[in-house]
């Protein structure tokens, strides 16, 4: 195990959201609180949920009915992740606080306040509600990380629709499989991305999986390159167009609490990829638990977070309740990650993960471990992860 470069103390340390925790609990350290959560899991979930403000239409009559694997959680209740992660800021007056950052190489920073990322979402679910979306049904996102994703993927939650999100590197063959175990039949992808600096197409893959996969009737293309792309006149739509003349409000959808949110493929490396399930209250509450305890998110922290949308922690991040959240678009190649540092820097991230090839030892990697940002408090080793496995000895060097 690698040294422990920094731990938390003094005021951090008591002011922290797991320091709440542990006085609502009623003991001292963390095997305490562990051997809590464990001996009474019903009472656990149901403090920290309401310790961490996660709002309901109608609040749950249990936390839990029935044992595990098969259990159903908070019986009775009903929320929706929208009302949680943008209504409720908007609603208490805080419209004009940042909500994201979007960050890339070919143009300018886009700033999205709650009440940009409002509207735009609302646009899209009133769009989609005309087109014929409805409660229940699968929605494909095949998309770079451009802001857009983030208000596409929101809509849809906002409708009661399911999000299925694909990773937009994947092949027509990989897209199509997902499309059509999904029953998708609405489809939203872009003219293309940029990866290593050069435009890379997207559209032509969508293409392909559309006409194998016979369930999608409608692609939204988000005009990301400006290339010229193939268009099927009865089946596509420029995404400004889609959204054209649709009101800037929008009801959001009471959902139950086990209402499916996401169904997000395995890589199907082993076989045929398998949907896993997410639903409102479950991404809420693993995502608000490990935001607020785990990382500590605050409700003026910055986060940011490395990945793609179509990976689990894509998800994972745009859940998050309260963090300020970064989208930095393709970072992957070695001269990139040279950026990671001075967007945490200069943006006083308090909270981040690295790309996957630090723990794959790239000698760029050193660029992502060696920060020196006075204004960040709490990069802390133990906390930095890649997707799922530590990073290796001599990576971090926090400097504070």
């Amino acid at each position: 195990m690698s040294e422990v470069v920094w731990k938390p103390y003094g005021d951090y340390l008591e002011r922290s959201n797991i320091r709440r925790l542990l006085d609502l609990a009623g003991v001292h350290d963390y095997r305490a609180l562990h051997a809590w959560s464990v001996e009474d899991v019903d009472r656990f979930w149901d403090t920290a949920l309401r310790d961490l403000g996660v709002e309901w239409y109608e609040p749950y009559e249990a936390t839990r009915e029935g044992g595990f694997p098969f259990a159903k959680w908070f019986v009775g209740g009903k929320t929706n992740i929208v009302l949680n992660t943008i209504d409720k800021h908007v609603r208490d007056g805080h419209g004009d606080r940042v909500c994201f950052t979007h960050e890339c190489d070919d143009r300018a920073p886009a700033v999205y306040t709650y009440a940009r990322l409002d509207a735009e979402v609302c646009r899209l679910a009133n769009a989609m509600r005309a087109w014929g979306v409805k409660k229940g049904e699968c929605v494909g996102i095949y998309m770079p990380m451009a802001p857009e994703i983030i208000a596409v993927f929101f809509a849809v939650l906002k409708i009661g629709a399911v999000a299925v999100p694909v990773f937009s590197g994947f092949g027509a063959k990989a897209l199509a499989v997902r499309m059509e175990d999904a029953g998708v039949r609405m489809l939203f992808t872009a003219d293309g991305s940029f990866r290593r600096a050069k435009p890379v197409p997207i559209k032509n893959e969508a293409d392909l999986a559309a006409a194998e996969a016979k369930t999608i009737e409608k692609v939204v293309v988000l005009k990301r390159t400006g290339a010229g792309v193939p268009w099927n006149e009865s089946r596509d739509v420029w995404y400004h167009d889609f959204i054209a003349d649709q009101p800037e409000r929008a009801e959001t959808e009471v959902c139950e609490a086990e209402d499916r949110a996401l169904v997000i493929y395995t890589s199907g490396t082993t076989g045929k990829p398998k949907g896993t399930v997410h639903t409102h209250a479950g991404c809420l509450a693993q995502t608000a638990k490990e935001l607020g305890y785990a990382f500590d998110v605050k409700p003026d922290s910055r986060f940011f977070w490395v990945t793609d949308i179509g990976w689990m922690m894509g998800p994972w991040g745009d859940d998050g309740r309260a963090a300020l959240r970064r989208v930095l678009s393709h970072i992957r190649r070695r001269a990139e990650l040279s950026r990671c540092g001075p967007v945490v820097g200069d943006r006083r991230a308090i909270q981040a993960h690295a790309p996957r090839c630090v723990a794959d030892g790239d000698p760029a990697a050193s660029n992502v471990g060696h920060l020196i940002c006075g204004e960040i408090r709490s990069f802390v080793a133990a906390l930095l992860r890649l997707d799922g496995r530590a990073v290796g000895p001599g990576i971090v060097h926090v400097a504070l």
